[in-house]
C-alpha cells in the first residue's frame, strides 16, 4: 500500500485493543455518540509489528501503543492522546513523534489525522531558508522522516472509523484563538499587528486597516507591494510573531478610471 506521505507501507503482525467500558462498549454501537457506561472512556491500542516496512524504513519487530482518554463521548472530543514508541526507534523518528504530541492535544480526531503532521513539518521548517521543495511542501515531499508520523496519526483515525463506524469526511476545525490574545483589548491587538507588519521586510507596502472580530485583518496594499505571494508571506510572518489564527484580506477599492466605469455602465 501507499499511506499519505507517498511512501510505500506494508506490516504483519498483532493488535490488541481495551478500553474501561463494559461490554459491549456504548462507542462502538452508536458511532461513538452514546456517554462511555463509566462516563468518561480510556483505551489502550498496542500493535507489534512482526514484519514491514515503511519506504526504505525497517519496521519489523517494533512496538507502539496509543493511550486515549475523553470525558465523555468520543464523538464530543476533547480527549488526550499519548503515543509510546518502542525503544528502538531512531532518535529522530522518536523527536518527531515527541514534538507532534502536543499539536495533537484538544483537537477532534478529523482534524489531527488531517493536518496534525502538516503543521509539525511547517513548525519545524527554517523559514529564514528556502522551502524544501518548489511549489506545495507537504510532508511527503519535504522528508521521508515524517512518513511514520503520519502513519501513527492516520492509524489512530483508521482504528476510530472501524470502531465506530464513522464514515465523515469534512473537517470543520476552527483552530481557537491564544487565551493571551482573546484578553487583549482591539486596540493592543491592532498594535501587535501593526508592529507585526514594520518588522516585515516590505511591510511598509502594507497599511492596516481594521481588525474584525479576533483574526481577520483588513490592509491596504500599496503600489509598490509585490501583490499576493508578499500576502502569504507576510499572513505567515503574523502568525508566527503575533498570532497563529490570524487571516490577511486586503480592503477593496474603488475603481477610479471613469472611461472603464461609464462603459460598465452601458454594457
Amino acid at each position: 500500500m501507499a499511506n499519505d506521505t507517498g511512501a510505500k507501507w506494508s506490516i504483519e503482525g498483532e493488535y490488541f485493543e481495551s478500553c474501561n467500558c463494559e461490554l459491549l462498549c456504548p462507542c462502538l454501537l452508536s458511532h461513538a455518540q452514546i456517554r462511555p457506561t463509566e462516563g468518561h472512556c480510556d483505551v489502550v491500542l498496542a500493535t507489534h509489528i512482526a514484519s514491514g516496512k515503511c519506504g526504505d524504513v525497517d519496521l519489523t519487530g517494533l512496538n507502539a501503543v496509543q493511550a486515549l482518554t475523553t470525558p465523555g463521548p468520543m464523538a464530543q472530543g476533547n480527549g488526550t492522546l499519548a503515543v509510546y514508541v518502542d525503544s528502538r526507534a531512531s532518535e529522530p523518528q522518536r523527536a518527531l513523534l515527541e514534538r507532534l504530541c502536543p499539536l495533537l492535544e484538544g483537537k477532534p480526531i478529523l482534524e489531527c489525522g488531517d493536518h496534525a503532521v502538516i503543521e509539525l513539518e511547517y513548525d519545524l521548517r527554517d523559514h529564514t531558508q528556502p522551502p524544501p521543495v518548489a511549489g506545495i511542501v507537504l510532508p511527503a515531499n519535504s522528508d521521508p522522516l515524517f512518513a511514520l508520523s503520519v502513519r501513527l496519526v492516520r492509524g489512530v483515525m483508521a482504528d476510530y472509523r472501524r470502531q465506530t463506524s464513522y464514515t465523515g469526511n469534512v473537517n470543520f476545525y476552527v483552530k481557537p484563538s491564544s487565551a493571551r490574545w482573546l484578553a487583549l483589548s482591539q486596540r493592543d491587538r491592532q498594535e501587535e499587528i501593526a508592529a507585526g507588519l514594520r518588522s516585515f521586510p516590505g511591510g511598509q507596502n502594507f497599511h492596516l486597516i481594521r481588525l474584525e472580530g479576533d483574526r481577520r485583518v483588513i490592509l491596504e496594499m500599496g503600489d509598490t507591494a509585490d501583490g499576493g505571494r508578499n500576502l502569504l508571506k507576510l499572513e505567515h510572518h503574523l502568525r508566527r510573531s503575533v498570532e497563529p489564527v490570524l487571516q490577511l484580506h486586503l480592503e477593496t477599492k474603488a475603481d477610479l478610471n471613469t472611461i472603464r466605469r461609464i462603459k460598465e455602465v452601458k454594457a
